[in-house]
């Protein structure tokens, strides 16, 4: 669904190992790889099957008096009109209900707030930011505070906003500050959809994962969810396309997520050059594709048309990774201030239909369909049906989920912005988490990337915050909260397990000087994944007896507790976490030196999906 790089400069032969929240080189290999080009005729030779099932929502009566639905007719309005290229997605359900159309529709929720809206389809993110950089030319060119050219504001997926503003950033460079882009906050999530999805043996036990090839897109949202399994188990990731490691996660880069659900589909395979501790041993080895990183409609086409792969980690763990992100041009959001607050306001006046009425889901799904048009292979039913997640059973008997996201109301975006510090702020985590990650397995694609308070721009979702009778959806967001208490704490509900090197003064349970910033990568792998329930374990080596060993292990897990509900209590809310000890019992190595002792003096963390 992205094109960040049509022609892919891939990364030495390097392999990451992501674990505990830090990337690090295990060897490099000296050299750069050449260009790269994705081969459409090796993953065309069998039919795709496209068409989604239909559902209960083919039919669906939007009609009601309990909704605001609007005509059939646009809205004759004399506010400027604000021109959005959007990836098709779910997410922005309330935006879409709330405006009745590809344009605002007269009685609608939008027209009624004063918004003048037309929604265009883009889902491919050079169009998107060329769109942009139309806009602030013109304005720039013409000395004005609006343009009629490209697109006024944009929509995407935020984890892959350091990526996309970088380049956004660099096509905009001749123009001055106030013609550059912003994020102004976002109209939903992925709750689900956006999935690493790979053989249900790799749930039991992620290390069978290793040495196997999967195929996503570089840079992208859904390639992100494998970065945080990864990391979450310790396993390590090869960046280099072109070269196969047995120790690794192995990756097939694609230019769409489409083309990476047709490489697993028809069984794409070929040879790798084989690499061992980052240097190429000479050999080769033919691999084929393992799994997909993609989104809905992907996970569908491959339950369809291949099924047996399960989704090893998601946007409904990874509920704090991917929200939308809006970016506008400065001076056009500044000029027309007043008509981009009610904009976000009228989105989440939607959203809070949308998330207590079904029917306000069905009007959605069909105005998701006018606006993205028929290319995206979905229905309005089908956008109807998979904006919440739904269990199927693969032919094997595991379970794979298929869709899911989530319309905010005004509450949930004033939390996942950062607007309230409390909960975590999931959107700049995930900024800059995957900012770096990216920065890290691909340099010579993403060098640096600009920090997330120079981007995003909270002006607009405090404004907001402060319109009078506007609802927030406090009760919403409360009963869409996380049930910790029905959790099933068994091995194959674990998304992952990782050992953390936190350490503390000898013999205590107080943290030892710079410890914070292990904490603080630990809180934001788990600021990401908040729909998991997280186990503390604590461990200890074998000196001082193993009675006083257990309850020191017992202080030092209840000490990482408390530092998490310190940082960001509403994330790590009451049975959101849990305490156990272990002692010396469960040692990584033999306690025979000081450096085997300082390995089994540990903390790991152990995360259950919901």
């Amino acid at each position: 669904m992205q094109d960040e790089q049509k022609k892919r400069k891939l990364a030495p032969a390097v392999k990451f190992l992501l674990g505990a929240g830090v990337v690090g080189s295990l060897a490099a290999c000296a050299g750069i790889v050449g260009l790269r080009y994705f081969a459409p005729d090796a993953v065309e030779s069998v039919k795709i099957t496209d068409k989604l099932e239909e559902t209960e929502f083919a039919n669906a009566d939007v009609t009601g008096t309990d909704l605001t639905i609007g005509s059939t007719v646009p809205a004759q309005m004399n506010s400027v009109q604000f021109r959005l290229g959007a990836i098709p997605w779910m997410s922005a359900a309330g935006m879409l209900h709330a405006n009745g159309g590809p344009f605002t529709m007269e009685g609608s929720i939008a027209e009624q707030w004063g918004v003048n809206l037309h929604i265009m389809n883009s889902d491919m993110y050079d169009p998107q930011r060329e769109g942009l950089v139309a806009c602030a030319t013109q304005m720039f060119e013409e000395k004005t505070d609006y343009c009629t050219k490209g697109f006024t504001h944009t929509y995407m997926m935020g984890d892959a906003a350091a990526a996309y503003e970088n380049t956004l950033k660099i096509m905009l460079a001749d123009l001055p500050d106030e013609y550059q882009a912003e994020i102004i906050g976002g109209f939903g999530r992925s709750l689900g959809e956006d999935a690493f999805m790979g053989p249900p043996a790799c749930i039991d036990e992620p290390t069978q994962c290793r040495g196997l090839r999967f195929a996503g897109v570089m840079l992208d949202g859904d390639i992100n969810t494998a970065i945080s399994w990864a990391a979450a188990n310790g396993i390590a990731f090869n960046p280099d396309g072109d070269t196969w490691d047995e120790n690794a996660l192995n990756w097939y880069y694609t230019d769409s997520f489409n083309e990476a659900d047709s490489a697993w589909i028809t069984g794409f395979c070929e040879e790798l050059v084989v690499v061992a501790d980052g240097k190429r041993t000479g050999d080769k080895k033919r691999v084929c594709i393992s799994g997909t990183a993609t989104w809905t409609p992907g996970d569908v086409r491959v339950f369809r048309n291949k099924p047996g792969l399960v989704k090893l980690l998601s946007t409904w763990e990874n509920s704090g990774q991917m929200g939308g992100a809006i970016f506008g041009i400065k001076k056009l959001n500044q000029a027309h201030k007043k008509e981009v607050i009610a904009w976000l306001a009228s989105a989440y006046a939607g959203g809070v239909e949308v998330r207590t009425q079904r029917k306000a889901v069905a009007h959605a799904g069909q105005v998701a369909f006018e606006s993205f048009g028929e290319s995206t292979g979905m229905s309005a039913a089908d956008w109807t049906f998979y904006y919440e997640r739904r269990e199927k059973m693969n032919p094997d008997g595991s379970e794979v989920s298929l869709g899911g996201s989530q319309a905010f109301v005004l509450s949930e975006a004033l939390d996942f912005y950062g607007i309230n510090k409390d909960a975590g702020e999931p959107f700049k985590v995930a900024y800059t988490y995957y900012g770096n990650m990216g920065s890290q397995l691909w340099p010579d694609i993403l060098p640096s990337f600009p920090p997330h308070d120079e981007v995003f721009n909270p002006e607009y979702l405090i404004a907001v915050s402060e319109l009078e009778g506007l609802e927030r959806g406090t009760e919403v967001q409360s009963a869409s909260k996380a049930d910790y208490t029905e959790v099933s704490t068994s091995p194959k509900k674990a998304v992952g397990n990782m050992s953390w090197d936190i350490q503390f003064k000898t013999g205590s349970a107080k943290f030892e000087i710079g410890t914070e910033r292990e904490l603080r990568k630990l809180a934001d792998q788990l600021v990401l994944a908040e729909n998991t329930k997280v186990e503390i374990h604590g461990h200890t080596d074998d000196r001082g007896g193993e009675e006083a060993n257990m309850k020191l292990s017992e202080d030092r897990a209840f000490a990482v507790q408390q530092w998490l509900r310190n940082h960001a209590p509403g994330r790590f809310t009451q049975g959101s976490t849990s305490v156990h000890s272990h002692g010396e019992r469960n040692p990584l190595v033999a306690n025979n030196s000081a450096a085997a002792r300082a390995k089994n003096r540990r903390v790991t963390i152990v995360m259950f999906g919901l």
